[in-house]
């Protein structure tokens, strides 16, 4: 630890001094004042931190508390405070740590996924370590700092722990949530981006690839943010990785052991709130079935085919996904459509899979299919090219004439990268509207299913979010 301290010692302040205006405001997302915290870290015999992140041991004293009221009433620029080793502390020289509402000195650290993650890990370590009757206030950046060596993270223990308040609470509630409901403990290692977590998804990967199938991104196969793996577990040799089922059954054998545990993690807002802990794929499910609708190229009607560069599929009643290529000339996906936001999502490889199996259809890769429209933008295209694309689009708009499907194709001349995104989305449409009904349901199901995570491929893991 003096080699630690002597580390941060030497650098610019972690935390914005304390002055008499920040004293006086309560703390962000709360009616506490930031004296009451104070009185309340002190009567608790938890250290607050300094400016550097040391700790200091506030004496728990009738003067040191009336140095606090007498500050208030009065107009001085700080009070000052006893400590229990005999010295005393300014006020402004007392951090503005999480504690208070405040977030470490570092540019932009107001959540990104991979420090937030990782500001999990540690407080899971911490906690676990400290015991779990310990007030949010005990865990200070001096304390936390005993235990980065503890978790397996790919974030620096300083970037991570600038994150401002708002995430430490949230991971001070999610951990005690974890730890009362016995899915971490004590035997247990927290891993964010480490060699063990990526050889996790590296048997998923061989899983699948030794059954001919897709890829499958990793959130949709198991959305843990970070792991929970108990020493001395060799990931490589507890997971199966001989086809998906056997990686799947091996997982969940792991999970309900609490060897191997994935954790989807979501933001709670504040100490007060509530959190539900929740989990999924513990039991074979009961896939959920879908009703193709209809498809269309026209993404706004009277416009044509050519005003955009996607398509819509609906399914059941009101379910709808955007077709599109996301970037110029890269791969066409599925992505659900929500109130307000945008759900999940199914790339192209899946969905040649799926119109493999369900439709009985093989679609272009995506590859040829940019050959194919670059093609199609040339002034002096391939007539059999222009024929197979118009035969493809009268298919699913029988009303439009060939009149209008050249004169928009002709509009887009130059243009491969608009052709490619409208081209793919007709093959498509083509395949699903030249199958039954029976296959064009099993083609949609499986893929809104794919897109929302909740097929048979997806694995076990327990998820926390407010509740």
């Amino acid at each position: 630890m003096k080699k630690f301290r002597h580390f941060i010692s030497e650098k610019a302040m972690i935390f914005s001094k304390m002055n008499r205006n920040e004293w006086e405001k309560v703390k962000a997302r709360s009616n506490d004042l930031r004296t009451d915290i104070l009185k309340d870290a002190i009567k608790a015999g938890d250290p607050v931190s300094d400016i550097d992140g040391n700790d200091l041991n506030i004496a728990n004293s009738p003067e040191n508390m009336s140095a606090i009221d007498d500050f208030l009433k009065g107009t001085a620029a700080f009070f000052e405070l006893k400590l229990t080793n005999g010295k005393t502390i300014k006020s402004n020289d007392i951090g503005k740590s999480p504690l208070f509402g405040g977030m470490g000195k570092g540019a932009g650290m107001t959540g990104q996924t991979a420090e937030a993650e990782s500001l999990q890990c540690i407080y899971l370590a911490a906690i676990i370590g400290e015991g779990s009757k310990n007030a949010f206030s005990h865990f200070t950046f001096d304390k936390l700092s005993e235990y980065k060596n503890k978790v397996d993270v790919d974030v620096d223990f300083d970037k991570y722990m600038a994150l401002d308040s708002s995430w430490h609470e949230s991971a001070y509630v999610t951990a005690q949530a974890l730890i009362k409901n016995k899915y971490v403990g004590k035997n247990h290692v927290f891993h964010r981006g480490s060699k063990t977590m990526n050889a996790i998804y590296a048997k998923k990967t061989q899983a699948l690839k030794n059954q001919g199938m897709p890829p499958m991104q990793n959130d949709k196969w198991n959305p843990g943010d970070i792991w929970a793996v108990k020493k001395g577990v060799d990931v490589n040799k507890a997971i199966d990785s001989t086809t998906i089922a056997s990686c799947n059954a091996s997982i969940l054998k792991n999970f309900l052991s609490t060897d191997i545990v994935g954790i989807s993690l979501k933001k709670i807002k504040g100490l007060d709130k509530k959190s539900k802990v929740s989990e999924y794929n513990v039991e074979e499910t009961i896939l959920d079935t879908h009703t193709f609708k209809s498809i269309t190229l026209e993404t706004a009607k009277g416009k044509g085919i050519f005003s955009s560069k996607y398509g819509f599929l609906y399914f059941d009643n009101g379910g709808k996904m955007d077709i599109r290529a996301p970037n110029l000339f890269s791969a066409i996906n599925f992505e659900i459509q929500g109130k307000g936001a945008r759900g999940g999502r199914t790339g192209y490889t899946q969905i040649m899979y799926s119109a493999k199996t369900h439709l009985k259809k093989t679609l272009p890769s995506n590859k040829d299919l940019k050959t194919e429209a670059n093609e199609l933008a040339k002034s002096n295209r391939s007539k059999a090219k222009v024929n197979n694309f118009w035969k493809m689009v009268k298919k699913i708009h029988p009303s439009m004439n060939e009149g209008q499907f050249l004169e928009g194709l002709e509009s887009k001349q130059g243009q491969g990268h608009f052709i490619h995104a409208i081209l793919g989305a007709a093959y498509i449409a083509y395949a699903i509207l030249t199958s039954t009904k029976a296959q064009q349901n099993a083609f949609v199901s499986e893929i809104v299913n794919v897109a929302g995570a909740k097929t048979n491929d997806s694995s076990a893991y327990v998820k926390v979010e407010e509740g």
